[in-house]
């Protein structure tokens, strides 16, 4: 019986995760109430409020009024991911292939030119570098 008296926690939003138009809304409606019972509270201390009632960080809810503030509504996020095509990540490997390429043929030109040991000693350990690379 003394369960049903104790306040429900509130879940707090994980960082990182997209906040959704329902959420925002409760900011909004949260915010409107707030106004309308403490019509004199400093901007800084409503927006600690807001974060606390609804479990929303405060950058989000700064920019969740912002947004409201500024057009009169929030709208919804854009929460898709961009994916590579098939195409495009055989691009991305070809063109990685050809730069390797690239550097082997210029490692081994400038082995042959260059006289500075320690120059030959870099590029000899580039070359090692790009050949286990060349073998996976």
């Amino acid at each position: 019986m003394d369960n049903q008296n104790e306040p429900i926690p509130i879940k707090r939003n994980r960082r990182g995760k997209i906040v959704h138009l329902d959420q925002k809304k409760k900011i909004i409606y949260l915010y409107i109430d707030l106004k309308k019972k403490e019509p004199d509270i400093k901007y800084l201390d409503l927006v600690d409020k807001l974060s606390e009632e609804s479990g929303i960080g405060i950058g989000t809810v700064r920019k969740t009024l912002s947004e409201y503030k500024s057009s009169g509504t929030v709208s919804s996020p854009i929460n898709k991911k961009r994916r590579l095509s098939i195409i495009e990540k055989v691009l991305k490997h070809v063109l990685l292939l050809r730069n390797y390429f690239q550097c082997a043929h210029f490692i081994l030109m400038s082995s042959e030119k260059c006289k500075n040991t320690s120059s030959v000693i870099i590029l000899k350990l580039f070359k090692i570098k790009f050949d286990s690379w060349m073998q996976r």
